[in-house]
């Protein structure tokens, strides 16, 4: 069945619901905005043609009587239908409605009435419209709201739909994910826009959206009559906005499946077992995706990394492991060639997905898990600060299948000074070893690997940096290095290493004084980190330095011993300053303060501030320092003296 129809024609004694297939609400900003600009930009006389709609109707026989719109279907002639392609559109012209609704209530002159005098033309109330739109009210048998468009009540984003945006009373506790996130930031950003809208344009301006939204914004209408065909029809189907996510792709597929088996093969009872693990899994998946919403967590990184410790890994290039999954693993030649995919595979992948997520958010966001231990955690945020690289795959699978605590926060340690070592300092190439940590993830997982073995593969895969002796080979990171202008303050693990150099002095003490999250606020900035003897040197530090040519300041400025991470960040017109003043804050003529000195900054900067002068020697024997503060941190020694001298970079070329 085709048909051109308005919206105010499409919700007719019509009720939707989204299906356990489908995704939730996954638009943003961007679609958000095109909606909200198509919306104002429409002409008076002109309609927009916003796509297809394809639904599937609900049979009144399949709508029991315990459920709450059998009154609507049973005494009033409603019919049910599930949404297969258009939710995302439909979904944000029910919340769009709603931020309406709320903005026209608070206005002024309409404080104190009730929804029924409030209106927005001479005969539409507020009142009307929510009951044409949004919901209907059983005037008998208590007053419970029936929704003329929402989810299927097992869906996390039921209840935040009903009573965080639809304003239901007696809000349970409601689990937050991704997809309520979306939501939520799609009311506030139509409340936001209609606030400016209404500044403009007043309540004229309000009426003419309502009525281009209700009366202008077309649609056709496709109806799919085969249960079997609906599945196939969502897989394929593309309309305006964000595009599926291939996790979102795949919990299709998985539904789907379950409908292909024969009662023999799946009775009624487990055919809903199946179906019930596919959607618990997926509603767990998406309440740790969001659990950070400043922050969520792409949900194909996820997929792609349980693809490799669950399956197996590829170095082909793009989508291989949804190939995999959608074309090999659970493709419908599977199901039918009846042995190659039994019911018991599925649950046991999507339990695997549902158990592996918590420990994905867990390596991402440490400081917000709840069940880490502080060692755990300490080891966790250090991965995170050093960049955990092709090792995420692994970290989740020693993190969701080793219960020994002690190996698991030896382990990480170890997968950090790997790290620490082939890529801060001997600068190897980003994918080194990256397959054998991918398998290792997958071989852990099946149990077919213990963690001392991986580190032995560790260890192996670290020889070539070091001699003989075990004495660390220093000139892979005098080779990159050695040629650089900017010395150590080029060095992009630089921040890593003299952020770990202040924790160092922090468990000496107390308080804290720097926070990473800190040096991450404007990332390009230098200024966090200060060169102590100035890249520009005022005569008073050349005096400091009178032994040095001028063109080799350059050398002493750029060395490790001359960088200091900073407690917060300081003016760039002050970093000319003498040494004394530097150590000492500064103050306006009231005597108020107005920056910090040394004196009471970092850790380190108080210890730098313990030296009497600030000379070329100075820089030479704190240059030591931190050489002998690296190789304690990370387990491993430079071959002599000499070699650490030299990855000072204070010798002057020749």
């Amino acid at each position: 069945m085709y048909g051109t129809k308005s919206l105010d024609n499409l919700f007719k004694e019509r009720i939707f619901r989204i299906p356990d297939y489908q995704r939730g609400y996954a638009w943003q900003k961007d679609q958000l905005k095109d909606f909200w600009e198509d919306l104002i930009n429409l002409s008076d006389d002109r309609s927009h043609y916003t796509g297809v709609l394809t639904f599937s109707q609900i049979k009144p026989n399949e709508v029991k009587e315990k459920d709450n719109e059998y009154w609507l279907i049973e005494d009033h002639s409603y019919n049910m239908y599930n949404i297969v392609d258009g939710q995302q559109r439909l979904t944000t012209f029910v919340v769009f409605l709603q931020g309406f609704i709320d903005f026209v209530q608070q206005l002024d002159e309409n404080s104190g009435k009730t929804n029924q005098k409030i209106f927005i033309t001479d005969s539409l109330s507020l009142e009307d419209i929510i009951n044409k739109y949004l919901f209907k009210t059983k005037p008998t048998g208590g007053c419970y709201r029936t929704y003329k468009f929402g989810y299927t009540v097992d869906n996390p984003s039921d209840k935040y739909l009903r009573y965080k945006i639809f304003n239901e009373d007696g809000s349970p506790s409601i689990e937050h994910t991704f997809y309520t996130l979306n939501l939520r930031n799609a009311i506030l950003y139509f409340y936001e826009q209609l606030k400016e809208f209404h500044a403009e344009s007043g309540i004229s301006g309000l009426k003419k959206i309502y009525k281009k939204l209700t009366k202008r914004f077309l649609f056709n209408e496709y109806m799919i009559e085969d249960e079997f065909d609906v599945f196939v029809a969502f897989e394929t189907m593309n309309n305006r906005g964000r595009d599926l996510s291939n996790l979102e792709l795949l919990k299709n597929r998985l539904i789907y499946l379950t409908t292909l088996y024969t009662d023999e093969e799946l009775n009624v009872a487990e055919r809903k077992d199946l179906r019930d693990a596919i959607n618990a899994a997926y509603k767990e998946v998406y309440r740790q995706l969001g659990r950070n919403d400043k922050q969520p967590l792409n949900d194909d990184d996820f997929l792609k990394a349980h693809w490799i410790m669950y399956f197996q890994y590829s170095r082909k290039r793009g989508n291989d492991y949804i190939k995999f999954l959608l074309d090999e693993q659970f493709s419908l030649q599977k199901v039918h060639n009846k042995v190659e995919l039994q019911p018991i595979e599925i649950k046991k992948y999507v339990n695997s997905l549902r158990e592996s997520v918590k420990h994905w958010f867990n390596l991402h966001y440490p400081d917000l898990a709840t069940e880490l231990t502080d060692e755990e955690e300490q080891e966790l945020y250090r991965l995170k600060r050093i960049g955990m690289r092709h090792f995420r795959p692994l970290v989740m699978s020693v993190l969701k299948n080793e219960k020994d605590k002690s190996k698991l926060v030896d382990f990480l340690n170890h997968v950090e000074r790997f790290i620490f070592i082939i890529f801060c300092l001997s600068q190897s190439n980003g994918n080194y070893r990256d397959s054998a940590m991918y398998h290792a993830a997958r071989k852990f997982n099946k149990n077919e690997l213990t963690l001392d073995q991986i580190k032995e593969e560790l260890d192996y895969a670290t020889d070539y940096c070091f001699h003989k002796d075990g004495k660390y080979v220093s000139g892979y990171f005098l080779y990159r290095r050695r040629n650089n202008k900017n010395g150590y303050y080029g060095w992009s693990h630089l921040r890593y290493f003299l952020y770990e150099y202040e924790l160092h002095l922090l468990s000496q003490s107390r308080q804290q004084k720097v926070s990473w999250e800190d040096l991450l606020k404007t990332p390009k900035d230098k200024i966090s980190i200060e060169h102590i003897f100035s890249q520009t040197p005022t005569d008073s530090w050349k005096q400091s330095f009178a032994s040095i040519k001028p063109q080799d300041y350059y050398l002493y400025s750029g060395s490790i011993g001359n960088l200091l991470l900073l407690s917060m960040s300081i003016n760039s017109s002050l970093q000319n300053d003498d040494f004394d003043d530097k150590k000492k804050p500064k103050m306006d003529s009231a005597g108020n303060k107005i920056r910090n000195g040394y004196s009471d900054g970092s850790h380190s900067e108080i210890q730098v501030a313990e030296y009497d002068d600030w000379t070329p020697e100075t820089i030479r024997e704190r240059g030591m320092k931190l050489l002998t503060f690296m190789e304690k941190r990370w387990r491993f020694e430079f071959k002599d003296e000499e070699s650490k001298e030299d990855l000072l970079f204070l010798k002057t070329k020749v």
